[in-house]
């Protein structure tokens, strides 16, 4: 039951730490685009490459 809400819960946490970088100007936008990109794109695509691999 703990596991299934751990991707959820990862998700809701990036979202707000990124709408806090986003209000602010301490984090630059490309360093945003950046941890969406590899989060939503090279992460997912990284797993069925190392699970279609095997």
């Amino acid at each position: 039951m703990l596991g299934d809400a751990a991707i959820p819960t990862a998700t809701l946490i990036l979202g707000a730490n990124l709408l806090g970088g986003l209000k602010g100007t301490s984090t630059p936008l490309w360093t945003i685009v950046g941890i969406i990109l590899v989060r939503y794109i090279f992460l997912p695509l990284l797993g069925v490459v190392i699970v279609k691999g095997q």
